[in-house]
């Protein structure tokens, strides 16, 4: 079950990621290599961290913004660990903003079914 909620977050992610990112894109575009790494860091992090170490402890809200923080960081530092740290950003900041903000609102929706699948009692959510 654990591998299923994982896809779901790897597949909206990359999503957010390859329609969002190309469009804040500093000469040129963004590489398909890329935005499969990043959704597939991002939604390890996003599932490890934040929906299964801060959700059960913190709460749903506390959840979502952890989530997003969790999605920012990484598609901030991502590519200079993906490229090396002297390429640079291959974005602006508003694109890994609007992707994060993405990816906290989906995180909304999707902690009740975190938290049913996996039998968790959050805080913030009802049962």
């Amino acid at each position: 079950m654990l591998f299923l909620l994982w896809a779901l977050k790897f597949v909206w992610q990359m999503a957010a990621i390859g329609m969002v990112i190309p469009y804040f894109a500093k000469g040129g575009g963004t590489h398909i290599t890329n935005i499969v790494l990043l959704g597939f860091v991002m939604s390890v992090v996003t599932l490890f961290v934040g929906d299964l170490f801060i959700l059960p402890r913190f709460g749903h809200v506390t959840g979502v913004i952890a989530d997003f923080l969790l999605a920012y960081v990484v598609l901030w530092f991502g590519p200079a660990l993906i490229d090396g740290v002297g390429a640079g950003r291959p974005y602006t900041f508003e694109g890994a903003l609007l992707v994060a903000a993405l990816v906290a609102a989906s995180e909304w929706f999707v902690h009740p079914i975190v938290a049913r699948i996996l039998h968790m009692r959050v805080p913030g959510l009802r049962r």
